[in-house]
Protein backbone atom coordinates (compact mmCIF):
# COMPACT_ATOMS: atom_id res chain seq x y z
CA UNK A 1 0.00 0.00 0.00
CA UNK A 2 1.40 3.47 -0.92
CA UNK A 3 1.17 6.69 1.51
CA UNK A 4 -2.15 8.32 1.85
CA UNK A 5 -2.71 11.64 3.08
CA UNK A 6 -6.14 11.59 4.54
CA UNK A 7 -6.09 13.17 8.16
CA UNK A 8 -4.52 16.41 8.74
CA UNK A 9 -0.65 17.04 9.22
CA UNK A 10 0.19 18.76 13.17
CA UNK A 11 2.85 21.26 13.61
CA UNK A 12 4.68 21.19 16.81
CA UNK A 13 7.95 23.50 17.52
CA UNK A 14 10.25 22.68 14.35
CA UNK A 15 8.52 20.11 13.09
CA UNK A 16 5.83 18.64 11.16
CA UNK A 17 4.16 15.49 11.38
CA UNK A 18 2.09 13.44 8.45
CA UNK A 19 0.19 10.59 9.48
CA UNK A 20 -0.38 8.04 6.15
CA UNK A 21 -3.90 6.02 5.81
CA UNK A 22 -1.30 2.75 6.32
CA UNK A 23 0.08 3.98 9.69
CA UNK A 24 3.09 5.23 9.17
CA UNK A 25 3.94 8.71 10.37
CA UNK A 26 6.98 10.64 8.53
CA UNK A 27 8.23 13.74 10.63
CA UNK A 28 9.95 16.31 8.70
CA UNK A 29 11.97 19.50 9.74
CA UNK A 30 9.15 22.11 8.42
CA UNK A 31 12.08 24.84 7.85
CA UNK A 32 14.32 23.55 5.53
CA UNK A 33 14.26 25.05 2.60
CA UNK A 34 14.72 21.40 0.63
CA UNK A 35 12.98 18.50 1.42
CA UNK A 36 15.43 16.05 1.70
CA UNK A 37 17.00 13.39 3.51
CA UNK A 38 18.35 16.03 5.99
CA UNK A 39 14.84 17.19 6.48
CA UNK A 40 13.27 14.16 7.59
CA UNK A 41 14.03 13.94 11.31
CA UNK A 42 11.97 10.16 11.56
CA UNK A 43 9.72 8.06 10.17
CA UNK A 44 7.14 6.06 12.65
CA UNK A 45 5.24 2.85 12.41
CA UNK A 46 1.90 3.21 14.28
CA UNK A 47 1.74 -0.61 14.60
CA UNK A 48 2.70 -3.37 13.06
CA UNK A 49 4.03 -3.17 9.35
CA UNK A 50 1.18 -4.06 6.89
CA UNK A 51 -1.28 -4.66 9.23
CA UNK A 52 -2.03 -0.75 10.87
CA UNK A 53 -4.82 1.57 9.23
CA UNK A 54 -5.07 5.02 10.37
CA UNK A 55 -7.36 7.67 9.53
CA UNK A 56 -6.82 10.05 12.31
CA UNK A 57 -4.99 13.32 13.05
CA UNK A 58 -2.49 13.01 15.95
CA UNK A 59 -2.74 15.46 18.98
CA UNK A 60 -0.11 17.12 20.74
CA UNK A 61 -0.42 18.03 24.84
CA UNK A 62 1.97 18.74 27.79
CA UNK A 63 4.88 17.84 25.55
CA UNK A 64 3.13 14.22 24.06
CA UNK A 65 2.14 13.25 20.58
CA UNK A 66 -1.12 11.34 20.66
CA UNK A 67 -2.18 8.79 17.56
CA UNK A 68 -5.02 6.46 16.97
CA UNK A 69 -4.83 3.46 14.82
CA UNK A 70 -7.94 1.23 13.77
CA UNK A 71 -6.93 -1.09 17.21
CA UNK A 72 -5.53 0.87 19.70
CA UNK A 73 -4.51 4.53 21.14
CA UNK A 74 -0.83 5.50 21.58
CA UNK A 75 0.83 7.89 23.06
CA UNK A 76 4.72 9.10 22.65
CA UNK A 77 6.32 11.54 24.61
CA UNK A 78 8.39 12.77 27.60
Amino acid sequence: MGSCFLSSSHAVGGLIYFPTMAGVVYVLKWNKEIVDEVAIASISELGRTGETRSLSSLAYKDGKIIARNIKELLCKGR
